[in-house]
């Protein structure tokens, strides 16, 4: 009987390290890198300064009685012309002004009678999304035409909208729609002349 006790005591002593073992703290595992997710930044453009340029694009001219009851004459065709202005970056605004002559003596109204060019005076109102710039236009046309021969010319409201695109520090891209309205053309009561203008522009930033 004690040898079978002793027997059994000594098998519980070398079994204890086997359980000692089994309770131990696992090892911790190699902790997993965390990838740092770098957020993109866009890239952006500095709208201050002055810059000119040149637009290409296509005119629609219409004089009509203001009750809309007859068209006097009507004409389209494609133009071209200059520009130049001044912006100033705000930051998420962009003010700015500009001056714009074109040519459109390609549109002829009526057999003896053409517009001959436009000179606009407009605000710009932009919002600056980096490279791209949306904006909106208002301000005043003066309008150039002949009528059998004789020359004629009327102030016109002016509103729009466009969008430039920063190729790089100095070279600008974009397209520009304005409506240009007068009433009361050339000091005829009761006379309409209108016109929409849509131009692709290029220009260059100093």
């Amino acid at each position: 009987m004690l040898k079978q006790a002793l027997t059994t005591v000594a098998l519980v002593a070398l079994s204890a390290p086997a359980f000692a073992g089994g309770l131990a703290a696992p090892a911790p595992e190699p902790a997993v890198a965390v990838p740092v997710v770098v957020p993109t930044v866009r890239p952006s453009a500095d709208w201050t300064g002055f810059y000119g340029g040149v637009h290409l694009g296509y005119g629609d001219i219409l004089v009509t009685h203001n009750d809309g009851a007859d068209i006097d004459a009507e004409g389209n065709d494609t133009l071209y012309g200059v520009h130049a202005g001044y912006m100033y970056d705000l930051g998420n605004i962009v003010l700015g002004g500009e001056l714009a002559w074109t040519d459109l003596s390609g549109i002829a109204l009526t057999r003896n009678n053409s517009a001959e060019s436009m000179l606009a005076a407009k605000l710009r109102v932009g919002y600056d999304m980096g490279r791209v710039l949306p904006y909106a236009v208002a301000g005043m046309a003066r309008v150039e035409a002949t009528d059998s021969g004789t020359s004629v010319s009327d102030n016109f409201s002016l509103l729009g909208a466009g969008v430039d695109f920063a190729m790089n520090d100095n070279w600008r891209i974009g397209a520009e729609y304005n409506h240009v309205k007068a009433d009361d053309f050339a000091g005829t009561p009761g006379v309409e002349a209108e016109a929409d203008v849509v131009t692709l522009r290029v220009s260059f930033s100093f």
